[in-house]
């Protein structure tokens, strides 16, 4: 069964962690015009589906793991990193109301150049809370 949990866990960082890449891949957002940029901001909104899905699985699969395994974390590695887990959701979350705010207005014909720059920003942020994420995931004795 942990065997299992770990495999999960491991896939759904994997989709996660593409998310590092979110900040270059947004940066098209302003570079591309009408149906073009509807479409690429849709495949983006689809992008952010799988990676709520991805986070739901890391959560479940970690938390799972945590209570399979012999010993226990320490407390303030496991509440850092259920803050970093609700940092990346509710960034994940901005970023979409970010993008369907960029989509209305595009159809409007209005400006969509800060509405982009908020995406850029919020996929800047969620970019590193995974990496700090990463980062005490595979050295879980930095918060021991």
């Amino acid at each position: 069964m942990y065997n299992a949990l770990i495999f999960l866990h491991v896939t759904s960082a994997l989709l996660l962690g593409t998310y590092v890449l979110f900040p270059l891949v947004s940066g098209r957002l302003t570079d591309l015009s009408g149906p073009a940029r509807e479409g690429f901001v849709m495949m983006l909104l689809n992008y952010l589906r799988a990676g709520h899905f991805a986070l739901i699985g890391v959560l479940l699969t970690g938390g799972g793991m945590i209570g399979l395994a012999g010993t226990r974390p320490s407390v303030l590695w496991m509440v850092t990193a259920v803050a970093l887990v609700i940092v990346i959701g509710g960034v994940i979350g901005n970023i979409n109301k970010g993008l369907k705010k960029l989509l209305a207005a595009g159809k409007a014909g209005s400006d969509i150049a800060g509405h982009a720059r908020d995406i850029k920003i919020s996929g800047w942020i969620a970019a590193g809370a995974i990496v700090a994420a990463i980062l005490i995931m595979t050295n879980p004795g930095l918060l021991s």
